[in-house]
């Protein structure tokens, strides 16, 4: 997907009502509505990513892959830190800045950059978070590396992702991606948690359901193109579950 339909795809699906309310179904009490995630991201997910953590007021946080920074801005406001969202895509930049700078702690911004190549100084952060954007890294062995420079000793590094065993058609054929855990130790990282997370399969499934089921409403919200690579991806996604995994992963720089 080249950056202008990705743009456009963004920009309508972060305004589309059916597809939170598709979310919703799916994941009940679990979905971090407070958030607008534009992931698999759950309530649960986002609690524990807080609770590994633990930054203090006003210590700076960033959040890597941060699209339209919900996420990483109801961590933030959670505790009370400074955010710095880093994304590629500046469509995405502009929901973030519109949606979230005014409810965040001074200093908080978001910026162009990518997963390689933040432009944040050494030991910027005392905490670093994604969610479900780290497979999308064109260099994972970069990302992690840029990651641990940027985090100070000791501060954390917790994020969700998927592990794909073969290349996924319906993500631009990215993949395989084993394990992130050899990455992370190659970086200078330690590893605290790295698991499956709970129930991520069906749920997945319920939303790709629930976006056929609602073709017609899909497509008259979005428009043809941008409904048409959608409800492709809903269609094709679900074969290729078996070969992944959706794990949450915490590490500590060392």
């Amino acid at each position: 997907m080249d950056e202008r339909t990705y743009a456009m795809v963004f920009e309508s699906q972060a305004k589309s009502s059916i597809m939170r309310e598709v979310w919703q179904e799916a994941y009940g009490d679990d979905y971090p509505a407070q958030a607008d995630p534009a992931s698999f991201v759950t309530s649960t997910d986002l609690a524990r990513i807080e609770a590994a953590l633990r930054l203090g007021a006003d210590q700076d946080l960033v959040d890597l892959g941060c699209g339209a920074g919900g996420p990483g801005a109801h961590v933030a406001r959670s505790l009370g830190a400074r955010l710095t969202g880093i994304d590629p895509n500046p469509v995405a930049l502009d929901f973030a800045r519109l949606r979230q700078l005014a409810t965040l702690v001074a200093g908080s911004r978001f910026e162009r950059g990518d997963f390689a190549e933040t432009g944040l100084p050494d030991g910027f952060a005392g905490g670093v978070m994604s969610t479900d954007a780290l497979l999308f890294a064109p260099d994972l062995a970069a990302a992690f590396r840029e990651a641990a420079r940027i985090c100070r000793p000791g501060g954390v590094m917790a994020f969700t992702t998927f592990e794909l065993r073969e290349p996924s058609p319906s993500l631009g054929g990215i993949g395989p991606i084993l394990d992130y855990r050899p990455h992370l130790e190659s970086a200078g990282f330690s590893i605290e948690v790295y698991e499956e997370t709970p129930d991520w399969e069906p749920r997945m499934r319920a939303v790709f359901s629930g976006l056929l089921d609602r073709r017609d409403q899909i497509t008259a919200e979005l428009g043809e193109e941008v409904a048409r690579l959608t409800l492709a991806w809903a269609t094709i996604r679900p074969d290729e579950l078996p070969d992944s995994r959706r794990v949450l992963a915490v590490a500590r720089r060392s």
